[in-house]
């Protein structure tokens, strides 16, 4: 029996933001949720306006509110998220902010999937357990989305995590290397019926045909089982500044060298055509931007394959959002990617792939499909051995696939029941 209407208001996974996998997060949360109950809801986002807006294609329409909110130094304004917590131990009802979350049946949080962590600074990480912080504080249930608990360098953060983790009705890791990593975190205070294993939403994403196709991706589609089709996804954030990413993630592999490498490795060994796809879409010139890392990589290749770029290469240069991104890498015969919903969007299609990882969050995701052979962590590897890592996995695609398509339909159900679980544990006061 359908529950009657609830109220979310959803964390951690802000559309729009240009990276398509926080987006994916959106949309599958949204569309998993409404499709189990009349929900309504309340999705934050940094800085712009509050505004009514409908997940794009989904049917029947998906509607939910955005929300705004700020963080950072501008601590005057009324929608900054310190101020809302300030705001609800003395006067709760003078903020917008806690005015919503206070009657909402339930916070739902994905760290944008992998910002659980104090890996990106002491100032990320506190406006990441904000939202958190807030629920608990007004008494409203925090179910914790599939994600990354960690790593914490700091012992204080760790400690206020584990007690945000601890006191959430419902926390979800999103592989076993994250369900393990909560267990660590948890350590006493870890309960089997709270803390679960489950999978990445992405997963439950779907794919949607896009309305226009770039004439070389169309071209690529079209050429399709005269040559095999390759996607490549490069990473604005290892390539733009790659001095202080490979510091900043302690990478024994040039990442830049390795992905020129690959391109050049592909279009002499192989007479595929291959898509760049850009995965993240950041404003040009900012260190995010995937379609300037793109760029910069065909611009390195060596002049001997500047012809075979030309011909067989095809840079994805249009703005197609997640559902989109996720049908095109469904019509390549192979994937290798460095952010991870864009593998995620590869395995969850059946399509075998190779992920480029640079954190620990990369693994676990696909030893859930039974394909952690197929991830290059470049922490580990050196360049070299990186490349021949991934080359291998080209070849070895057909054998991928197969131990995908074994064990894809058990990912999307628990993905399916994970969602049940959410609804389920609803406080029939609150959800009534």
């Amino acid at each position: 029996m359908e529950r009657p209407a609830t109220r979310f208001c959803l964390f951690g996974a802000s559309p729009g933001t240009g990276n398509q996998g926080v987006n994916a997060l959106c949309w599958s949360t949204l569309e998993g949720i409404a499709a189990r109950t009349s929900a309504k809801f309340h999705v934050f986002h940094y800085g712009g306006t509050s505004t009514h807006r409908v997940v794009p294609g989904s049917d029947p329409s998906v509607r939910f509110r955005s929300e705004h909110m700020t963080a950072g130094r501008r601590i005057w304004r009324d929608d900054h998220l310190w101020r809302a917590l300030n705001a609800a131990r003395t006067v709760p009802l003078n903020n917008a902010i806690v005015r919503l979350v206070q009657s909402a049946d339930a916070v739902i949080d994905a760290s944008g999937g992998d910002s659980f962590t104090d890996l990106y600074g002491t100032t990320r990480f506190k406006n990441i357990i904000a939202p958190k912080r807030l629920a608990l504080s007004l008494g409203c249930p925090l179910i914790l989305l599939p994600q990354t608990y960690g790593p914490f360098k700091s012992p204080r953060n760790a400690r206020m995590a584990r007690s945000l983790v601890d006191k959430a009705t419902l926390a979800y890791a999103r592989d076993q290397d994250s369900y393990d990593g909560m267990k660590a975190l948890l350590g006493r205070r870890f309960d089997p019926q709270r803390h679960r294993l489950g999978v990445d939403l992405a997963f439950g994403l779907r794919a949607t045909e896009p309305r226009e196709l770039e004439p070389g991706v169309c071209q690529a589609l079209n050429n399709r089982g005269e040559r095999p089709l390759i996607a490549l996804n490069v990473s604005g954030l290892l390539t733009n500044e790659a001095k202080a990413a490979r510091q900043r993630f302690s990478l024994a592999a040039d990442y830049r060298a390795l992905i020129t490498n690959l391109l050049a490795t592909l279009l002499e060994n192989t007479d595929a055509h291959i898509l760049l796809l850009p995965h993240v879409q950041a404003p040009t010139g900012h260190y995010e931007s995937d379609l300037d890392a793109c760029r910069a990589v065909v611009n390195a290749l060596p002049d001997r394959c500047q012809a075979a770029a030309r011909r067989r290469v095809s840079t994805v240069s249009q703005p197609y959002d997640a559902t989109e991104l996720k049908w095109l890498i469904a019509h390549t015969d192979w994937l290798c990617g460095t952010r991870m919903h864009s593998t995620i969007a590869a395995l969850s299609t059946g399509t075998p792939a190779c992920a480029l990882a640079y954190s620990l969050k990369t693994r676990g995701v696909f030893e859930t499909c039974g394909v952690g052979e197929a991830v290059a962590d470049l922490r580990c590897l050196s360049t070299d051995a990186a490349l021949e890592q991934v080359m291998r996995t080209w070849q070895n695609r057909a054998s991928l696939a197969h131990t995908i398509a074994t064990e894809l339909p058990k990912v999307l159900a628990r993905s399916r029941e994970q969602l049940n679980e959410m609804v389920g544990a609803l406080p029939l006061s609150r959800a009534a």
